[in-house]
């Protein structure tokens, strides 16, 4: 997946919003067509005009805070989902829907299908665009594997690149599944060889 790709992703559009409310706040800027636009009476006193080809400041914040909300949650779900290693299909039951709208009626869940086609993607691929980043600023790197099965009797092997110091920062670059696959040392040593900053 293409750097761009996993720009798209919740956790980078999610710090890319809180980075544009600090620098908004900072500057104390708002958006072009936020505006409000004022005209002074025949008594001398300033007036708000309606001006129907300009978006409503309130609207327009009412609307980006919701979209924020609604990310933040998603993002949440999708965090949730992947550390708890939860069945997917847990977001298309009622119960969970019925849950979310409890919480916040004006917000709702992702579904099942979403996440594990577009969001889980777009995350892993925004995770090991910043591993990279990091990796490639970094010395003295020790690769490491690990063989394992998975729930499903998947055969993977696991790819780590470990970043020296106290504690060691290890980032997962690569998965290899080789169900019915002789793991022999040249099988190993073609798998770690494709592993490239």
């Amino acid at each position: 997946m293409t750097n761009q790709a996993s720009n798209t992703s919740l956790g980078a559009q999610i710090a890319n919003s809180e980075k544009a409310t600090i620098e908004s706040a900072a500057t104390g800027n708002l958006k072009p067509g936020s505006t409000s636009t004022f005209s002074v009476t025949r008594n001398g006193r300033m007036s708000k005009t309606k001006d129907h080809n300009q978006p409503s400041v309130y609207n327009i914040t009412v609307n980006t805070g919701q979209k924020e909300k609604q990310d933040k949650l998603n993002h949440a779900i999708l965090r949730l989902v992947c550390m708890a290693s939860l069945l997917l299909t847990i977001l298309d039951y009622s119960e969970w829907t019925e849950i979310i709208s409890i919480m916040n009626p004006s917000l709702h869940s992702v579904c099942s299908t979403t996440l594990s086609g577009a969001q889980i993607p777009l995350k892993a691929s925004f995770i090991l665009k910043c591993s990279y980043e990091k990796l490639r600023s970094s010395t003295n790197l020790t690769i490491s594997y690990d063989g394992g099965t998975t729930q499903s009797l998947e055969s993977i092997y696991s790819i780590h690149v470990v970043i020296p110091g106290s504690p060691c920062e290890a980032h997962l670059v690569k998965g290899n599944e080789a169900s019915g696959v002789s793991h022999t040392g040249e099988h190993i040593k073609t798998v770690l060889l494709k592993v490239r900053a």
